[in-house]
């Protein structure tokens, strides 16, 4: 019998055994990390997946992991085996909040193994979104934004709005935000 604690849902610990705030912003892994995308802390859980170059075209490789950070240019997830830099990669990446799997071709970016500091894994740049992918992931990382947005003037404009139809304006804005998307792509 194992002196570690219970693992959490989906099989992912998290450092110090204490649960993270989801989406807050990640902090960076290194003093000189100097990313495009403001990264987030989140917990999904990603399909990934490498087809054969052969004409079958048959997977050959697919595991499922959890994420430590996402951002809108890529992703880290969670794992205790590696693999090579520059390894291409199909993902399927669980946005429960939306009801929505996206789509997303990507390459290793980085590897980590960094134990003590509970960072073993790898980050993953996204090279490639399908259908409206780019769309449902900017809206999923931004709904935390629109939520503290609405917190601060629902008091003003809405008094006595509950918790549940706060909810569902944040649900109403991010639905929007993906409709506008929509239409400046086509």
């Amino acid at each position: 019998m194992s002196d570690k604690p219970p693992r959490e849902r989906r099989g992912f610990e998290r450092r110090g055994g204490q649960r993270r705030d989801e989406g807050r912003i990640a902090s960076a892994r290194r003093p000189t990390d100097q990313r495009q995308h403001t990264r987030y802390d989140r917990d999904l859980m990603v399909r990934m997946y490498r087809r054969g170059h052969r004409a079958n075209d048959q997977v050959t490789f697919s595991a499922t992991v959890g994420s430590a950070d996402i951002s809108a240019g890529g992703i880290f997830l969670r794992s205790t085996f590696f693999l090579r830099k520059g390894l291409e990669l199909d993902l399927e990446i669980d946005l429960e909040e939306l009801d929505r799997t996206i789509h997303v071709s990507g390459e290793v970016a980085r590897v980590i193994d960094d134990e003590r500091r509970g960072d073993t894994g790898f980050g993953i740049r996204f090279t490639e979104f399908r259908e409206d992918g780019e769309i449902y992931l900017r809206a999923f990382l931004a709904k935390g934004d629109v939520f503290a947005f609405v917190d601060g003037h629902a008091d003003e404009l809405l008094p006595g709005l509950s918790n549940r139809q706060r909810g569902r304006l944040v649900e109403l804005i991010v639905r929007w935000e993906i409709y506008q998307e929509s239409l400046d792509k086509k």
